[in-house]
C-alpha cells in the first residue's frame, strides 16, 4: 500500500516548464508545417490549373491526387525536420545555461 502523501498524488500529472514548452512547442510546429503544406497544394493547384488552361485542357483527377499526395509528403518531411531543429535548439540552450 502505498503512503498517504503518495495516495494522494497517485492520480495527478506533474508538468514542469519544459514539458508545457516542449507540447505548445509541438503543436506550434504541427499548424505551421499543416500551413505549409496547405499552401505548397494550393500553389500548385493554381499552377496545374493555368498551365492546362493555357493548353486548352482541363485538369485531370489524378493530377490533383498527385499534388494532394506530394503536399502529404512534404508535410511530414517538414513536420520532422522542424521537430528535429526544435530539438537541437533546445540542447545547445541546455547546454549554454538555457532559460531560468
Amino acid at each position: 500500500m502505498l503512503p498517504a502523501g503518495e495516495l494522494a498524488n497517485a492520480g495527478k500529472w506533474h508538468f514542469g516548464p519544459s514539458t508545457l514548452r516542449f507540447a505548445t512547442a509541438t503543436l506550434g510546429l504541427g499548424l505551421l508545417s499543416e500551413q505549409s503544406a496547405t499552401r505548397y497544394m494550393l500553389l500548385n493547384l493554381f499552377h496545374a490549373t493555368a498551365q492546362a488552361n493555357a493548353e486548352g485542357k482541363h485538369l485531370l483527377a489524378e493530377s490533383v491526387l498527385r499534388i494532394r499526395d506530394q503536399a502529404n509528403a512534404r508535410k511530414l518531411a517538414d513536420a520532422r525536420k522542424m521537430i528535429e531543429s526544435f530539438h537541437a535548439q533546445d540542447a545547445r540552450e541546455g547546454q549554454a545555461g538555457g532559460r531560468p
